[in-house]
């Protein structure tokens, strides 16, 4: 028997769900984009065989592991890929003084869906601002955070130091709709 044909069998046998489902469902992954990223990421073992298949049929009887060493390179440790920005940031920049502290009160402009965010939460940081001219971007795991304070809606440009709950001592920025010429001045 291939090992094609072993994997059909064991995929076939009591069909209950999609492997990202079951990461889910089982509380492996806190969303099927994650549960997907880890699966392509070929971290996910079904009864120690390694499936790379989102789609790949699992039931109760079947064992899901994860290896876990190899989930931070896949940037399963963050909400978002634009967090891997951040982080190099700051692997670059620590010799040159860019750290963290607990005291530390950031503003991140551009949230998103708040990988910058996470990455300074993860830093250890006392606050962060989560700014972004659009709505309902963050993630559950950052706007539930009790250290962000979530401005969404707002456009920088259209903010003064006194509508921000404090003035930061760090600001992170990941834009796209509008040019850093057109933040600088904002916020110097």
């Amino acid at each position: 028997m291939t090992v094609n044909e072993d994997l059909s069998k064991l995929s076939n046998s009591n069909i209950s769900q999609r492997l990202d489902c079951a990461l889910v469902s089982r509380g492996l992954a806190e969303s099927r984009t994650t549960a997907q990223r880890l699966i392509h990421a070929g971290v996910v073992s079904v009864d120690n065989r390694n499936i790379t298949k989102s789609s790949f049929l699992v039931n109760n009887s079947h064992t899901i592991t994860i290896d876990e060493s190899k989930t931070t390179q896949f940037c399963i440790r963050y909400v978002s890929r634009g967090a891997l920005k951040l982080e190099g940031a700051f692997e670059a920049f620590s010799k040159n003084g860019l750290t963290t502290s607990k005291s530390t009160k950031a503003l991140d402009i551009g949230a998103s869906t708040g990988g910058f965010c996470d990455v300074l939460l993860q830093r250890g940081v006392h606050s962060v601002i989560a700014l972004d001219v659009g709505h309902g971007q963050l993630h559950p795991k950052i706007a539930n955070n009790s250290h962000v304070i979530e401005m969404s809606g707002v456009n920088i440009r259209d903010v003064y130091e006194e509508n921000l709950p404090y003035k930061p001592n760090l600001i992170v920025s990941d834009v796209s709709f509008i040019s850093l010429t057109l933040v600088i001045p904002v916020i110097s």
